[in-house]
């Protein structure tokens, strides 16, 4: 009880101190489904699909990962990435998040006082739609559904893939779903999203620890965070009309149409302009390789590539691992309807 009321405390200490700081900014929740949220987590492409949608020439006004940057600081978690969220089903009208939202329709506004300038990648002064594209704070995807109403695309991707990805760029020490890894263990999340709720996934978790394996039990940890947030993104997906997925691997085997039916999907117009950065965007140069450009990859190049940091031993552990606890792990092609 002490710990809920300190969160209320905090909230409500952040929403006062965020309006007194940003007194210009309005209510817009008439103009809500205006978002077109890209969400899924980090290095799973969430860069390269909202980058080449960017390029759209729809007006609109597009935000790089707003939630982490945003002043002031969100706390929703105590250490690590507080941007991390326990999981929500819903959001109060003051909860921190629906502010934040309505503030990022303000017409005008000096992005540079929220901490938004460097985030704000388009702004045309006749935008119809307000792009997110977000690998943060996950857990209240359910949440921000409810509240918002919007088309959403949920990007998946091989979680060995992910977590492969993040330990080559960022090493073990990561803070990325370090917090995460705690909320899912929440009998209410695992019941709602767990492919089989039957089985105890902490489990393998806690023979890892008792073995002193560490780095193991590092990587399962992630493993299992990564594959239970997907298995949310994938009920989500079959529960809200306004919501659809598309995995990694699909975009990189059919990239024109995929992207151009994600384009439809939410709305946003296609053109030859979009096209063809797309097309740039699938080759790489070697300058680009030398300036370490995170969307221009040899994109099919990508698919079933040598893993940088795992072992063939964890692959092979934490694919029997992902198979023993029912983890849907195919990469099925995909293709959005509107």
């Amino acid at each position: 009880m002490l710990v809920k009321f300190l969160k209320t405390v905090s909230r409500r200490w952040w929403n006062k101190n965020f309006l007194r700081k940003n007194p210009d900014l309005m209510k817009h929740d008439d103009n809500l489904q205006k978002f077109r949220l890209l969400l899924g987590l980090g290095r799973s492409g969430t860069t390269w699909l909202s980058c080449v949608l960017s390029e759209t020439p729809t007006p609109i006004r597009f935000f790089m990962e707003p939630f982490y940057q945003l002043k002031p600081r969100v706390r929703f978690s105590d250490s690590g990435d507080q941007t991390a969220i326990e999981y929500k089903a819903k959001l109060q009208d003051q909860h921190p998040l629906s502010n934040i939202f309505r503030s990022l329709l303000t017409p005008q506004y000096d992005w540079h006082s929220l901490g938004l300038s460097g985030n704000l990648i388009r702004n045309d002064h006749d935008w119809q739609v307000c792009l997110i594209k977000e690998v943060h704070s996950l857990l209240a995807t359910e949440a921000m559904l409810n509240f918002l109403k919007c088309p959403t695309v949920f990007l998946l991707r091989d979680p060995l893939y992910i977590i492969d990805s993040l330990f080559a760029r960022d090493g073990l020490k990561t803070t990325y779903l370090c917090n995460e890894s705690k909320y899912v263990n929440n009998p209410s999340f695992l019941k709602r999203f767990s492919p089989d709720p039957t089985k105890d996934i902490s489990m393998i978790l806690k023979e890892s620890v008792s073995n002193g394996k560490i780095r193991e039990n590092i990587i399962l940890d992630k493993v299992l965070t990564v594959s239970l947030i997907q298995s949310m993104f994938r009920v989500l997906s079959s529960e809200f009309q306004y919501a659809q997925i598309i995995e990694y691997e699909s975009l990189c085997q059919s990239p024109e149409l995929h992207f151009h039916s994600i384009a439809s999907f939410l709305s946003l117009d296609w053109s030859e302009s979009i096209e063809q950065y797309l097309l740039k965007t699938m080759r790489t140069t070697l300058d680009q390789r030398k300036n370490d450009y995170p969307i221009f990859l040899e994109t099919i190049d990508q698919i079933g590539r040598p893993f940088k940091f795992l072992s063939k031993e964890e692959v092979l552990l934490c694919r029997r691992v992902l198979n023993d606890y029912s983890f849907d792990l195919s990469s099925k092609p995909t293709v959005l309807t509107n």
